[in-house]
């Protein structure tokens, strides 16, 4: 557990949470290294594919922007919530 990180594709680590939307259940939850944190050149763009590959339906960011890693992942059909929208998850 702890912070959320303010900077979304610098965080150092990703919570991954598989659910069960009927029963909203959590039936996994796995944190995974950010391979990307530290790379000083197209972060975004290496950090929205890595996400993609995982294959998400939502991810919760601290807040919203429109940086490149949200830009792919929105055009991928992935849903973009800020923290607190009806995700259970706070700041």
């Amino acid at each position: 557990e702890g912070e959320m990180s303010s900077h979304f594709v610098r965080a150092p680590w990703f919570l991954i949470e598989t659910r069960d939307t009927k029963k909203d259940r959590i039936l996994k939850r796995q944190f995974v290294e950010n391979p990307h944190a530290r790379k000083e050149k197209k972060r975004g763009l290496l950090v929205g594919n890595w996400l993609l590959s995982l294959k998400p339906d939502e991810i919760v960011i601290p807040q919203k922007h429109h940086g490149t890693a949200v830009v792919l992942l929105e055009e991928a059909g992935v849903d973009i919530l800020p923290v607190g929208q009806d995700t259970g998850l706070e700041g």
